[in-house]
């Protein structure tokens, strides 16, 4: 082995432990207050507990069906080593928050014709990204379905290159655990297909056998679960098929979240648009000059045309899954930076892509420096948004986990309490995870997922009243929790009810029964 060659590694292997440096110092930094707690942490954290105490994936007393279970059974996995869930839960995310910067990186520089600076640009851009840092210090799935999808593309790459299926089995498996993270990821379906048809070179009879083939692995984890919870419950995923198509507000959402992933918010969100239809119609000038000249050019960039077509295909996909799921599955879904971040990262991976693809093409020495260049300074301008957010992370906490919460007078109230007494709550899921101990939801007045009215909301909310007032359980409200517009709100508690004040805290209220 000569001495360049050598040298290449050593600065490869020097890259990759600055990155799991910086990842590890980042993440463990942002999260001193605790891993950020949202509402469906609680649940898959729930689930995993259950897990370990034999029980299975349940919450509470209910099977878990709404959401898939590889998430909460890689946190029972962690839990295996220490009895706190919410410890280890971060201890998870610092291995995908350094993972996926990895693989980020080394997609990027497979990509760029093995491009050492795109893959160091590529991972800057990464770790100065507001949005990746927030969403891996949040217990949510999407940092294992983001490391699962691009594992999935650079294992389906390994095997068209190589044309063993050993590399496409295991795409398909890492694939079926994606899916099995996030239902979402059955939009990794349609990339899989196009990949095979395009870059195999096998027969059209042979290239249809491995893709039926390939897909069938992929659905097996999904499959299982869904019979499961039909076998558990009689619902396949614990949502009803009605129609609500998207509405305006959330396509102007996902434009100014796809926008602020790179530039910085304008307050204006015309001009949020225009600067994103701007850069979309850059790079839609370069994929049509690649395509016209590349039947002008023998050219062997394999990756390049592979990661390009697999990134934007997967978001292309990603997007039409999403807004089928709004219209007809789930309205509850947001277009916010936690769901859109696992199809804007492959899209960035098609961008750099796509730029040495038109660079090669074009024989233009200029292009990848000043696209570098860009990617430079787009970091720049997102160095102090990052810092910002870091320090606010940092200082305030997040979620369940903010300061707020771990400081909140109501809920060292509510440990004080009889562990037999019933709870009912806006807050449930806080009460929950700060205490450990089971409280109940104020009954809905309608559901948030499929937007239908309860019928029986009367019903259980005169049920809950009488168990209040009979001193068999108390009402808690806590102030934090305002953005459930499906529960009813204190007033319209305290006038069906009619209970008696017992506390007021600065952060919430307890009621109980009158004497």
């Amino acid at each position: 082995m000569g001495i360049k060659p050598v040298f290449k590694l050593v600065a490869f292997l020097l890259l990759i432990i600055i990155t799991i440096v910086i990842g590890f110092s980042l993440l463990t930094r942002v999260t001193v207050n605790g891993i950020g707690l949202t509402p469906d942490s609680v649940v898959y954290i729930s689930a995993a507990k259950s897990l370990l105490e034999g029980r299975g994936l349940f919450v509470g007393s209910e099977p878990m069906t709404h959401f898939p279970p590889v998430y909460s059974l890689l946190i029972s996995f962690s839990g295996l080593f220490t009895d706190n869930l919410v410890s280890s839960t971060r201890i998870l995310h610092t291995f995908f928050y350094c993972g996926n910067a990895i693989l980020f990186g080394f997609c990027i520089f497979i990509s760029t014709r093995r491009n050492f600076l795109a893959m160091v640009a590529g991972i800057l851009l990464f770790f100065t990204l507001p949005a990746v840092l927030k969403v891996h210090a949040d217990a949510v799935s999407e940092s294992p379905f983001i490391f699962f999808s691009l594992l999935t593309f650079l294992l389906l790459y390994r095997y068209l290159v190589t044309d063993r299926k050993i590399y496409l089995w295991f795409s398909a498996l890492i694939m079926g655990l994606a899916i099995a993270t996030r239902y979402v990821g059955i939009a990794l379906l349609p990339p899989l297909v196009i990949g095979i048809f395009l870059f195999n070179k096998s027969s059209i009879k042979t290239k249809l056998l491995t893709s039926l083939w390939s897909v069938a692995v992929a659905i097996v984890p999904i499959t299982a679960w869904v019979i499961r919870n039909l076998i558990l419950t009689s619902s396949a995923v614990n949502r009803t098929i009605t129609f609500h198509p998207i509405d305006i507000k959330r396509i102007k959402s996902m434009i100014d979240t796809l926008h602020n992933f790179i530039f910085p918010s304008l307050e204006n969100r015309w001009f949020n648009a225009i600067e994103l239809v701007l850069v979309t119609m850059v790079f839609l000038y370069l994929a049509i000059v690649v395509i016209r000249k590349r039947s002008e050019y023998s050219i062997d960039n394999n990756q390049g045309w592979f990661f390009a077509s697999m990134g934007s295909a997967f978001f292309i996909s990603f997007i039409l899954v999403l807004i089928s799921s709004i219209s007809f599955i789930d309205a509850s879904t947001s277009m916010n930076e936690r769901i859109l971040l696992p199809a804007f990262l492959p899209l960035l991976i098609s961008a750099f892509a796509l730029v040495d693809l038109f660079a090669q093409l074009t024989k233009s020495r200029l292009v990848i420096p000043i696209f570098l260049v860009c990617m430079v300074f787009i970091t720049r301008m997102k160095i102090p948004e990052t810092i910002q957010t870091a320090k606010r992370m940092q200082n305030n906490g997040m979620g369940f986990n903010a300061v707020r919460w771990n400081e909140s007078f109501t809920i060292s109230e509510i440990k004080k309490l009889a562990s037999e007494t019933k709870i009912y709550s806006n807050g449930f899921d806080a009460i929950n995870i700060k205490t450990g101990r089971r409280s109940f939801s104020f009954p809905r007045k309608f559901n948030p997922v499929s937007t239908l009215m309860n019928k029986d909301y009367p019903v259980e909310m005169d049920a809950m009243c009488r168990e209040v007032n009979n001193g068999t359980a108390l009402i808690i409200y806590l102030d934090e929790v305002d953005w459930r517009e499906y529960l009813p709100d204190e007033a319209e508690v305290i006038q069906a009810c009619v209970p008696a004040l017992i506390m007021d805290t600065s952060d919430g209220a307890i009621y109980a029964a009158r004497k």
